[in-house]
């Protein structure tokens, strides 16, 4: 909060008011408003416009930003948008793209309808009566993309139930060449494993790794900079998400096993076009 009414006591003190901050996109995707100031309300005797020239954003930057969300197919997820330009002002860049609000306090950037990059439109000294073909040949191609489709998603299935059967055949492991050599753990070499817990306020967890006795406790200090918060509220759950680790037979010091340096694993999310923390069972203790 701006220090001018961090102090106030009443809503209606507060509510109103004109800020500008700036946006960061936390690890659960949401965004949190940082470096709050008050903007003069006195201009002219009316509300300050937060379209005012001198707020403008840069054209190259607004060009910038035009051919990233284009590049991601004309609109992308807010907090993926915030990533890529974090100083961005919301207010501003409403006046140059559409912002959308979605479920879960999530929004999505994209590009307004006669942008330039958008290529849903049509391009204005072009006849669409000439771009567009007759309803008879639409619909035999949207029929054909549709068959082509299908075709596709029954490939996907047919592969993924052979990948199941695989893996019920071999109990849950990929199957391994019977002259597949044996490679110690060491530098560059890093099992993985399971966060089995992990607590944010005291700052340590286990992870339990398959082939070793016991679990492995990592500190707060061995996580990725942007997950070592000390509060369940500033970050996702940690429990079950798959993990790399640096680890040797000599890291336990004679304390048990012990890591510094800890990988989150991420999958990629095809239809949202985004990577997300990589989720497993923990496995049983060795």
């Amino acid at each position: 909060m701006p220090p001018e009414i961090s102090g106030c006591g009443k809503k209606e003190q507060v509510v109103q008011k004109h800020v500008q901050f700036e946006v960061k996109a936390m690890p659960d995707g949401k965004l949190r408003a940082l470096k709050m100031s008050l903007v003069d309300q006195e201009t002219d005797g009316q509300g300050s416009d937060p379209a005012d020239a001198s707020l403008e954003l840069d054209e190259g930057l607004v060009d910038q930003m035009g051919r990233f969300v284009a590049d991601d197919g004309g609109g992308c997820d807010f907090a993926k948008f915030s990533i890529r330009f974090p100083k961005a002002n919301r207010q501003l860049l409403q006046l140059h793209f559409d912002i959308i609000p979605q479920s879960k306090g999530r929004s999505r950037i994209e590009l307004p309808h006669g942008h330039p990059l958008r290529s849903d439109e049509v391009l204005p000294d072009k006849n669409p009566s000439e771009e567009m073909p007759p309803p008879e040949e639409a619909e035999a191609e949207e029929f054909e993309e549709a068959k082509e489709e299908e075709q596709d998603q029954d490939q996907d299935e047919a592969e993924r139930q052979d990948a199941e059967a695989m893996n019920e055949e071999s109990g849950g492991r990929p199957e391994v060449a019977p002259d597949e050599p044996s490679i110690p753990l060491g530098l560059g070499c890093q099992p993985v494993g399971v966060i089995r817990n992990y607590d944010p306020l005291k700052g340590f967890g286990f992870i339990r790794c398959e082939g070793l006795p016991e679990d492995v406790f990592f500190p707060r200090s061995a996580l990725p900079t942007t997950f070592q918060c000390k509060t369940r509220e500033e970050m996702p759950e940690l429990v079950g998400v798959q993990v790399s680790l640096d680890f040797t037979e000599s890291s336990s010091n004679g304390r048990g096993p012990r890591t510094e340096k800890v990988n989150l694993n991420l999958m990629y999310l095809t239809e949202d076009r985004c990577w997300v923390l990589k989720r497993g069972p923990v496995p049983p203790k060795a």
